[in-house]
């Protein structure tokens, strides 16, 4: 995209070799991770970075709204609709265990006393259930 740090240079060579130089800094501070990457010889700029490079200013910027910042706001909204859809599953989940609770506390009036054991499990879940949802 020739944006810092790979501006505009005649040569393409010394923003590849910026970039080969960026590479190995990050794996020398992170050797952990680097230990466990598989490395080749193969060229870590390709061809289509090249070809982007060479657009002009204006196809670069329109290259990088449809293929990073659109894809972004996609991605953003799927994962908005998934946290949606399970922040409502969590919230059913705890009434449910609510009104569990609720008649094991009363189960000896209805007669099942033995349910009346399941209370403290259920305030327990019932916690677990709402500091989930208030992390989330």
């Amino acid at each position: 995209m020739r944006a810092h740090p790979f501006e505009n240079t005649k040569s393409i060579e010394i923003p590849k070799g910026n970039f080969r130089n960026l590479l190995r800094n990050i794996l020398q501070a992170n050797r952990n991770i680097a230990e466990n990457l598989e490395v080749t010889a193969v060229e870590q700029v390709t061809e289509s970075m090249v070809e982007i490079r060479k657009l002009s200013l204006e196809d670069r910027v329109s290259f990088y709204v449809k293929n990073r910042i659109d894809d972004q706001r996609t991605c953003i909204q799927k994962k908005s609709s998934a946290n949606k859809m399970a922040q409502r599953r969590w919230f059913w989940l705890v009434i449910i265990i609510y009104i569990g609770a609720a008649i094991s506390l009363n189960a000896d009036q209805l007669g099942f006393s033995q349910a009346t054991l399941a209370f403290d499990p259920m305030i327990v879940l019932v916690s677990f259930a709402l500091g989930w949802l208030q992390m989330k």
